[in-house]
């Protein structure tokens, strides 16, 4: 740049510069480099800026060049280049290298970067390694490390023709700090790539946070968002089971919580808790039914444990919050909520969107991840049965043996499910200036001008959440003499009207079941007519019990592992089944999680009905080789 070839540039929109910790004379220093730099750009006269300033005319154009000059990244350098001792360009070896200098390690300066130059194709296949980029064939490290970068970099320089006299492999430690200050500046070109790659996926979804930019998904008054996750509880719980050597305890599997909280309030509004070896769709649809459900204390007396007086829900408060839809739900792309069925049930009862948000961005949804952890970490991890964040957690104490010895039932950590979240609800936090969640929802309430979004009466025939719907074809035959009737999982149904209806054969019938209890189902025909309430036959319909319940009692029977007999209670019979398995895992020399205790807490939850005592004849046979074969394979009991 010249006197003559100078442009105006608008210096106002600079960075500003912080010269507060600077000494005296350095801080005039760059004051007067400052000046001089702003009037050239005004058109002052050189000379006069070097006049006044007491600066040489070549070096006025000097600092306006470093001022003007462009960055890696395209961008000016502005006041940064009239800082002293701030260096602009990067060091470039001009001479050669002397080798004997070089044995004992002296000369080497830039000497890495001149090699770079000289062999692009070595500076190619480090970024490239670093940048975790190729085809599709191309295998790469999980995370990065300077060792095996090294070791990469000694492949790339024999591929290029560096001879073993040559540098950098005549040194004693082969450039190994010169590659990793190489590594260090090329992964602080893109921050957020380098952290995925040196720190895993983890480190870089914590990257999506704390980038200085305001959020557009604000709420102003409840049920603007609601959150939904689930969450698996690190706390084992056990089952009695009465026996000739008396009670029994056994350790079932750990429980799943899916909260649904408010983004406004701050406060969990329903649950679903579950026993099991994960979550389901079914308990999605239940933590929404929940939601739509005035909460009421549980009795809590049984577990030892007693509600805080400030502890509650929402709609403890008022049922207005137990009549509301929402706006916008957010979910996690969890393979419980991909499905359609599940999404669009959602959304038609609150009258909302459903949004997923992208993959790995658990930031979309952080208020419901902070409660969860607040849940664990103040709440279920303090059980003695705690299983704590892993193995190595020094809170592990045998989470397996601590459940049985001191008889942490799986209904004593249900209740204390319900206890700890109300309790949540009644806690201080920051986020609201340090009053309750609760206390803020009771300013919603006395507030006149809010105008809630009251949902209106699911009209009779709709399914509500706790029911499915499926569409099933009606069987039977006039020449075999037999009714019409319709089968779910191997059980018939059929009432006075579906019996005394023949030209129902082969056509289908839309069916209501309630999943917690299939003793009776409502069936409508395809125009819509309601068809009335079908009972099961076979005695299904004694005892309530689930879906799994009966595709556990058929898997069982079809494995010969269970012995039916006609005139019992299918339930009844399963629990004797399951109480048996229960008693065996029980005489285990170290105690472990049974499958059939979870299954057993699960149909004991459905029905209330107790655990069977030991039978004088017991409920199933010796098993054969090949049935025992299959026990021990595995059959789930979920």
């Amino acid at each position: 740049m010249s006197a003559n070839a100078r442009v105006r540039c608008d210096t106002s929109g600079w960075s500003e510069l912080s010269l507060t910790h600077l000494d005296d004379g350095t801080r005039q220093k760059i004051l007067t480099r400052q000046a001089a730099v702003r009037d050239y750009f005004h058109y002052v006269p050189l000379r006069a800026i070097a006049s006044q300033y007491g600066l040489v005319p070549s070096e006025v154009l000097r600092l306006a060049q470093r001022c003007t000059r462009a960055d890696e990244l395209g961008d000016c350098y502005e006041w940064r280049g009239i800082l002293l001792r701030e260096v602009l360009r990067p060091y470039r070896r001009r001479s050669p290298i002397n080798d004997g200098h070089a044995q004992r390690g002296r000369g080497l300066s830039c000497a890495f970067g001149d090699l770079l130059l000289r062999k692009p194709e070595i500076a190619a296949g480090l970024r490239k390694e670093l940048d975790r980029s190729g085809g599709r064939n191309d295998v790469h490290e999980f995370k990065y490390s300077l060792k095996s970068l090294f070791r990469h970099f000694r492949t790339l320089c024999a591929k290029a023709g560096v001879r073993h006299d040559e540098y950098p492999l005549m040194t004693k430690l082969q450039g190994y700090r010169s590659l990793g200050e190489f590594a260090r500046r090329e992964l602080q070109r893109n921050f957020e790539h380098a952290v995925k790659v040196r720190y895993g996926e983890v480190a870089a979804s914590h990257m999506k946070v704390g980038t200085g930019h305001v959020s557009r998904r604000t709420t102003a008054r409840p049920f603007d968002a609601l959150q939904m996750d689930g969450f698996d509880l690190p706390m084992i719980g056990c089952v009695l089971v009465p026996s000739r050597k008396g009670v029994r305890e056994v350790a079932a599997d750990r429980l799943w919580l899916c909260p649904v909280v408010d983004v406004e309030l701050k406060a969990v509004l329903g649950y679903s808790a579950s026993v099991g070896p994960a979550l389901t769709d079914g308990d999605a649809l239940d933590a929404v039914e929940n939601v739509l459900t005035p909460w009421e204390p549980r009795d809590v007396s049984a577990s030892g444990l007693t509600y805080p007086v400030y502890a509650g829900f929402p709609s403890g408060l008022s049922p207005l919050f137990a009549q509301c839809g929402c706006s916008t739900l957010f979910i996690d792309n969890a393979e419980i909520h991909l499905g359609k069925a599940v999404q669009d049930r959602i959304a038609r009862r609150l009258g909302c969107s459903i949004n997923l948000g992208p993959v790995r961005r658990w930031d979309r949804r952080a208020l419901i991840e902070r409660i969860g952890g607040m849940l664990k970490r103040e709440g279920f991890a303090r059980v003695p049965s705690s299983m704590g964040s892993g193995p190595n957690d020094p809170h592990r104490n045998d989470p397996v043996g601590m459940a049985c010895r001191k008889r942490i039932l799986i209904d004593h950590l249900f209740d204390l499910v319900d206890v700890e979240i109300a309790t949540l609800n009644g806690l201080e936090t920051e986020g609201l200036y340090n009053i309750t969640p609760l206390q803020y929802a009771r300013q919603f309430l006395e507030d006149p001008t809010i105008l809630w979004p009251v949902l209106p009466p699911l009209p009779k025939g709709i399914a509500d959440l706790d029911t499915d719907v499926k569409h099933l074809p009606v069987a039977g035959s006039a020449s075999g003499g037999r009714r019409p009737y319709v089968q779910i999982d191997r059980v018939t149904y059929t009432n006075d009207v579906i019996a005394a209806s023949p030209e129902l054969y082969g056509t289908e019938v839309w069916v209501h079941i309630r999943r917690s209890d299939l003793r009776t189902v409502k069936v409508f025909a395809d125009n819509g007519l309601s068809l009335g309430t079908a009972r099961a036959m076979g005695g299904w319909d004694q005892t309530a019990h689930s879906l799994k319940t009966r595709r556990l009692y058929n898997s069982l029977k079809d494995n010969r592992l269970l012995k039916v007999t006609a005139d019992t209670d299918p339930v009844i019979q399963l629990v004797g089944h399951l109480s048996d398995e229960v008693r065996r895992d029980a005489d285990r020399a170290k105690p472990k999680v049974s499958a059939a205790a979870s299954a057993l807490a699960r149909v004991m939850r459905e029905s209330g009905l107790p655990a069977a005592g030991p039978s004088v004849h017991p409920t199933h046979r010796p098993l054969t080789l090949r049935e025992e074969l299959a026990r021990k394979r595995g059959i789930r009991h979920d």
